[in-house]
């Protein structure tokens, strides 16, 4: 692509942020896709203990990476005091979708039998809808307010991360 004078056209800051923000809101969503059709029982468990359906571990890396990469970038966000960036406002609820799809998936340490990480694991159903409603509120907040709404995403997503990774503790 060219302009006017044939220089190479550059794609300006927003355009850059909106692939920045696309790739963990992608990754995010298909991972919590994946975490639903485990919990809606559409993925088979494994016939051995720990042994979850195909790709579980894969879908779950990827989430908690996701997580991350957007935590780092909202934060990043938050210290440019930048304004309107498309999608940004979708990550935590993203982040916390991940977070209830997986929680009320079958743990695998169980396998074969079907006991859901919600059917007293380490982390609480209280916890999970604190998490849902404070995405939720930061996600307004991004709306709203910028920069602090960018800073208190990038919280909620090191919650989410904290949280995912906690879902399995307490065997």
């Amino acid at each position: 692509m060219t302009d006017v004078d044939g220089a190479r056209a550059r794609p300006n800051r927003t355009v850059w942020l909106l692939i920045l923000a696309l790739a963990p809101l992608s990754v995010l969503s298909i991972s919590a896709g994946y975490e639903l059709a485990y919990a809606l029982g559409w993925l088979q468990v494994g016939d051995l203990p720990g042994q979850g359906p195909p790709g579980h571990e894969t879908a779950v890396l990827a989430g908690l990476v996701a997580l991350i990469f957007g935590a780092v970038l909202c934060a990043a966000l938050a210290f440019q005091s930048a304004r309107d960036v498309p999608l940004i406002e979708w990550l935590a609820p993203a982040g916390a979708a991940f977070v209830t799809a997986r929680f009320f998936t079958f743990d695998p340490y169980y396998a074969p039998q079907l006991r859901r990480f919600s059917d007293g694991g380490f982390v609480s159903e209280g916890w999970v809808l604190v998490l849902i409603v404070a995405a939720a509120i930061a996600a307004l907040a991004v709306r709203r307010w910028s920069s602090p709404g960018y800073a208190l995403s990038s919280f909620v997503l090191v919650l989410a991360v904290f949280t995912a990774a906690l879902q399995g503790a307490g065997h």
